[in-house]
């Protein structure tokens, strides 16, 4: 019966925002990368350089392009998937949360995503220029249907807490590190006089109608469900509000974290 469900979720997110006033920070932003090299070059044809930061192996990926020449002079290194080394010998693992705000804080960063994980075929975003921490309350309820009747509910509480980037554009975007979200809540489905609990603790990412898309991992009986998209949580985060919108059951949803 429970392929026939609709289940949903619920997340608490932390992440560590030990850098100051990342969010009130400003710096010039260069125009909008071509497709970036996979590794770095010292020539004007090719400046950028693309860091993929989750994803799955041969499928769709999500990561960041950024310069590859380093403001002080000389070409940024990328070395063991995600960490990048500067020429003055400062290095940054950006699958972290606290490297990849650092790193931002001196060179600045596109996020990119793939359906194919091809630079070929990356939409480059806008340039994150800062940081926001959000704190969002998920409070929803859906009908579970089976064929044309409703047989039950599913009820979400919990709350989200993490960071958005903000772009040079003035909106919100997730940050493509999956270490910046994570996950705690419940799910109560209730059908005819049963109640069943599913514990929310995890995140994942994911490309949903071709943008990054942040999802949710219940766990019931000790093994994790299918992941649940939340289409609408930038939007409700960049506002600050109570998250009643959709959660959809997709199946495959969600990375690898493979960089």
């Amino acid at each position: 019966m429970g392929t026939h469900l609709r289940r949903f979720a619920c997340l608490w997110v932390t992440v560590a925002l030990g850098i100051p006033a990342l969010a009130q920070q400003r710096r010039p932003i260069p125009p909008p990368p071509p497709p970036p090299s996979s590794r770095p070059v010292a020539n004007a044809d090719k400046p950028y350089c693309a860091v993929w930061l989750t994803g799955e192996q041969g499928k769709a990926r999500a990561g960041v392009v950024f310069l590859c020449h380093y403001r002080t002079g000389g070409v940024i290194d990328i070395k063991d998937g995600t960490t990048v080394a500067a020429p003055d010998g400062k290095v940054w693992d950006l699958g972290t949360p606290v490297g990849f705000m650092n790193f931002g804080l001196t060179t600045p960063m596109f996020t990119i995503v793939s359906p194919t994980g091809r630079l070929e075929d990356v939409t480059i975003g806008a340039a994150i220029i800062g940081y926001m921490p959000i704190g969002v309350k998920v409070d929803a309820q859906t009908d579970l249907i089976l064929g044309n009747s409703k047989i039950g509910t599913q009820t979400i509480k919990a709350k989200v807490t993490g960071a958005l980037g903000i772009t040079s554009k003035g909106d919100s975007v997730l940050l493509p590190v999956a270490g910046f979200y994570s996950a705690r809540g419940t799910i109560v489905t209730s059908i005819s006089k049963s109640k069943q609990t599913t514990l929310i603790t995890a995140t994942t990412l994911g490309l949903l109608s071709g943008k990054l898309t942040l999802g949710l991992v219940g766990f019931f009986g000790g093994r994790a469900t299918v992941a649940f998209p939340l289409p609408e949580f930038v939007s409700v985060a960049s506002q600050r509000g109570v998250y009643h919108g959709q959660v959809l059951a997709v199946d495959n949803f969600g990375f690898a974290n493979v960089p």
